[in-house]
C-alpha cells in the first residue's frame, strides 16, 4: 500500500468500537467482513485496528456501514424473509466448526506434532472467522438504524423524552439473551441447599464457562466467584424488562405505520441474532486460547505475545517472529483491505494513531449520547478500561467504559448505571441495561476520556445525557 493511499484511508470517516481486544481474536473474527461477500455479494472495503497492551480500537468505515445497510434493506424490501434466510444459512455454516471445536476438547494436545498443532490452530481460526461470517452484516444493519429510525419516529412523538422512551421500548429484544438465561439459572441455584448448590455450580460452569471470554482471550469462571454471584442474586431484585405489551401500547397509541413497525421488528430480530453470533464467537475463542496455551508451552513465547499474531504467523517458522510479536504488543495498527494486510508498529503506529484520534476532544460539563435504557441516577464514576479495573467497581457506582461485553456482567450487576463511548441501541450495554432496569447512555464518544474515577455525575437515561456535578 502506497503512503498516499494509507494517508487517505486513515483520514476517512470511521465508526469506532473499543474494549479489551487483541488481534489474534478480534482481527481473525473481523476478516469475515471481506469473506461475507461470497455469501451476500457485498462486503466491507477496509478495516482498521489499533492495539496496545490488551486494549484496542476497531474502526469501521462509515461509508461501508451506510452502503451495506442500504444494500441489505433493499434486499429485505423485495423479500421480507431475506434476513431470516441469511441467518438460517449462517447457523448451518456453524455445524462443521462445532464438531471440530469439540474435537479439541477430546484431544490430548501434548501428543500432537508441531505440524498437527498448527493445523488445529488454523482450523480454529477459520472457525472464529466463520463464527461471525455473513452475520457481520449485523453492524451495518444496527449502527445506521440508530439515527435513521429515530428520525423516522420523531414526528410521531411529542418531545425528546417520549421519543427516547418509545425508541427504547420498540428496540427491546423479543427473547432472552444467553446472559439473562444464565442469570436466571444462577438465581435458581442460589436457592438450593448447600450440598446440591456446589454440584449445580460445577455443572453451571461446564455449561456457561465460555461466557466471560472476550476478544482479549479466555477468562475462566471459578466456583467461589459463581457461588458469590449466586448469593448476590438472592439479594437483588430481578430487572424490569420492557416486553411485547410495551411495544403494542406505543404502536397503537402513536398509530405508527406498518412500514416503520416492520423496521423496528428487524432490529429486534438483529439483536437476537447478534446474541447467537456472540455465543459462537466466544466458544471459538475458548478453544483457540487452549491451543495457544499449548503453543506457548512449546515455543516459550508468552501467551500475551501470541495474542498479537495473525493467521500467516502461525506455522513452524513462528519462533523466528517472537521479537516481532513482542513489538506488536507494545503498540500496533492493522490496516486491512481485501488485497492486503498492513501491520504498523513503532513510529509508524504512533503516527497512525495521531491521525485517527485527531479532533477527539470535548468541552463543558455535559456529555450527550443515545438513551439506551430509561431512568435517572446520581453516583460516583468508575472508569473501566481494562479487565482488572472491573474488579474495582463498588455498589452504586456509574460504570463508564468504551463499550461493554459479556465479561463485564459481574461489574454491571454492581453498577447503578452505564455510560459508554460507543455502541448502538442493539449493543451489549443497551441490552443488559434494559434487562437489569438500569439507566444507560451509549455513544457519548468521549466518556472514558472526559470522566475520571470518583467524579460525581447524573445519568439521565431518558434524555441520553450525562451531567458532571
Amino acid at each position: 500500500m502506497r503512503k498516499e493511499e494509507l494517508d487517505i484511508l486513515l483520514k476517512d470517516d470511521w465508526y469506532i468500537q473499543s474494549g479489551n481486544l487483541t488481534p489474534v481474536f478480534l482481527m481473525v473474527a473481523w476478516f469475515s467482513g471481506f469473506e461475507m461477500k461470497k455469501e451476500l455479494g457485498v462486503g466491507y472495503s477496509a478495516g482498521l485496528f489499533t492495539s496496545k497492551t490488551e486494549g484496542g480500537d476497531l474502526y469501521y468505515r462509515v461509508s461501508d456501514l451506510e452502503r451495506l445497510h442500504d444494500f441489505a434493506f433493499g434486499k429485505w424490501e423485495k423479500d421480507k424473509n431475506y434476513f431470516k434466510e441469511v441467518r438460517k444459512n449462517y447457523v448451518v455454516s456453524q455445524e462443521p466448526h462445532t464438531k471440530n471445536l469439540e474435537e479439541i476438547d477430546r484431544t490430548d494436545l501434548s501428543t500432537l506434532s508441531d505440524t498437527e498443532l498448527y493445523t488445529f490452530i488454523q482450523k480454529t481460526m477459520r472457525a472464529l472467522t466463520d463464527s461471525v461470517g455473513a452475520a457481520h452484516i449485523i453492524e451495518a444493519l444496527a449502527i445506521p438504524s440508530d439515527v435513521r429510525l429515530k428520525v423516522a419516529l420523531k414526528p410521531f412523538t411529542k418531545d425528546e423524552k417520549e421519543l427516547s422512551e418509545v425508541f427504547v421500548s420498540l428496540t427491546n429484544p423479543d427473547s432472552l439473551s444467553f446472559a439473562q438465561e444464565a442469570e436466571e439459572e444462577l438465581r435458581a441455584i442460589g436457592k438450593f441447599p448447600k450440598k446440591e448448590r456446589m454440584e449445580a455450580i460445577s455443572k453451571y460452569i461446564t455449561k456457561w464457562g465460555w461466557m466471560r471470554n472476550s476478544y482479549a482471550g479466555r477468562r475462566r469462571m471459578t466456583v467461589d466467584e459463581i457461588a458469590g454471584e449466586a448469593n448476590a442474586l438472592l439479594r437483588m431484585k430481578g430487572g424490569k424488562i420492557q416486553n411485547e405489551k410495551d411495544k403494542k401500547y406505543w404502536i397503537e397509541k402513536l398509530s405508527l405505520p406498518s412500514e416503520l413497525v416492520d423496521r423496528f421488528e428487524v432490529l429486534s430480530f438483529v439483536t437476537d441474532w447478534q446474541d447467537e453470533r456472540k455465543k459462537y464467537i466466544l466458544l471459538a475463542v475458548e478453544r483457540l486460547e487452549t491451543l495457544l496455551e499449548e503453543l506457548s508451552r512449546r515455543t516459550v513465547i508468552p501467551l500475551n505475545d501470541l495474542r498479537y499474531g495473525l493467521p500467516p504467523d502461525f506455522n513452524e517458522s513462528l519462533p523466528s517472529r517472537a521479537t516481532e510479536l513482542s513489538k506488536r504488543r507494545a503498540g500496533m495498527c492493522v490496516v486491512a483491505v481485501p488485497e492486503e494486510i498492513l501491520i504498523l508498529t513503532g513510529k509508524e503506529y504512533e503516527s497512525a494513531v495521531l491521525v485517527l484520534t485527531k479532533g477527539h476532544t470535548h468541552e463543558g460539563d455535559e456529555l450527550r449520547g443515545t438513551a439506551a435504557s430509561l431512568g435517572t441516577v446520581r453516583g460516583r464514576v468508575r472508569v473501566c478500561t481494562t479487565l482488572e479495573s472491573l474488579n474495582e467497581i463498588k455498589e452504586g457506582e456509574i460504570l463508564v467504559a468504551s463499550m461493554t461485553r459479556p465479561e463485564y456482567l459481574p461489574a454491571m450487576k454492581k453498577a447503578a448505571a452505564f455510560v459508554t463511548d460507543e455502541g448502538g441501541i442493539t449493543c451489549h450495554a443497551a441490552i443488559v441495561a434494559r434487562e437489569m432496569g438500569k439507566p444507560c447512555v451509549i455513544g457519548t464518544k468521549v466518556a472514558t476520556k472526559v470522566l475520571k474515577t470518583g467524579d460525581l455525575v447524573e445519568v439521565k437515561g431518558n434524555h441520553g445525557v450525562v451531567r458532571i456535578l
